[in-house]
């Protein structure tokens, strides 16, 4: 391999890893990164989304593909190496992605 050749994880360090999206609206989201826009809109594969209502409640859901407009992100984390993917169990139906409302 040539010393100029670069991987996909050395051109964008979060590319390719497990992120965990803090949302303006509180919902947390955990995907793995795909791609990215300029912009900073980001695209998750195989993400779990998990929502805390005003009585406490949690819910958790399984979304396969999302696109996330950055105008939306409150903070966005890199999962740490060696940890066990987030996946709900394999009963759970895929729900469609909800719009965000502001």
């Amino acid at each position: 391999m040539a010393a100029n050749d670069t991987s996909v994880s050395d051109s964008h360090p979060f590319l390719g890893r497990e992120l965990r999206v803090e949302l303006t609206d509180g919902r947390v989201l955990v995907g793995t990164l795909i791609a990215y826009e300029g912009s900073g809109d980001l695209l998750l594969q195989a993400a779990v989304e998990q929502r805390t209502c005003t009585d406490g409640e949690v819910t958790v859901r399984g979304l396969n593909l999302l696109a996330v407009p950055f105008k939306h992100v409150k903070t966005l984390h890199r999962r740490q190496e060696g940890l066990e993917p987030i996946v709900l169990p394999s009963n759970e139906p895929e729900q469609p992605a909800p719009t965000l409302q502001i």
